[in-house]
């Protein structure tokens, strides 16, 4: 645990689109003073799988390659 120098920080994250945003700090340090901070956050999401209304029964091939 630090008593001095303090250091106080502030940070702010906007969206701008569904996966995209940026986020922007600001820190001050006592004998380093103000220090800018900035990042790009890119969300990576996983596709939905959509089931498949038709429903397949599986060939003489595919029976055999499950044994």
């Amino acid at each position: 645990m630090a008593t001095d120098p303090v250091t106080v920080t502030f940070g702010l994250c906007v969206k701008i689109k569904q996966v995209l945003g940026i986020d922007a700090e600001f820190s001050y340090q006592g004998q380093l003073g103000f220090s800018p901070h900035v990042g790009i956050v890119y969300e990576i999401k996983k596709k939905k799988k959509i089931p498949s209304a038709i429903q397949t029964t599986p060939t003489a091939i595919e029976k055999i390659a499950q044994q």
